[in-house]
């Protein structure tokens, strides 16, 4: 993913922590589908409050492990569980580790 892919990225404070970031395309994408693509990357507390008291409490996820990223859609119920934990971040991903790129793409598809 690069600048010609993405539009904007942001982050919702909770207090004075950051529990999420989020996606959004670039207006031609919107114009192109019909829609903007917002995608959450969600740890923690937020990923907690997202999937038990949110839109995505719909989604389902079996046995969530909190110390992995979950993944929303903005314009839908879904999410899923990523692969990648807060310990691979925080260490830092390698250039070519594809997994969340994989995985948001694959929840957009979806």
């Amino acid at each position: 993913m690069g600048a010609e892919v993405l539009g904007e990225v942001y982050g919702r404070r909770a207090g004075l922590y950051l529990w999420g970031v989020s996606f959004k395309s670039l207006p031609a994408d919107q114009a192109a589908h019909g829609r903007d693509f917002v995608v959450h990357l969600e740890l923690g507390p937020s990923a907690w409050v997202g999937l038990n008291r949110g839109r995505w409490k719909a989604a389902g996820i079996p046995d969530p492990d909190y110390t992995r990223i979950f993944i929303l859609d903005e314009g839908s119920d879904k999410a899923v569980q990523s692969d990648v934990s807060l310990t691979d971040l925080i260490e830092g991903l390698a250039s070519d580790d594809y997994r969340l790129r994989d995985e948001i793409v694959g929840l957009l598809r979806s």
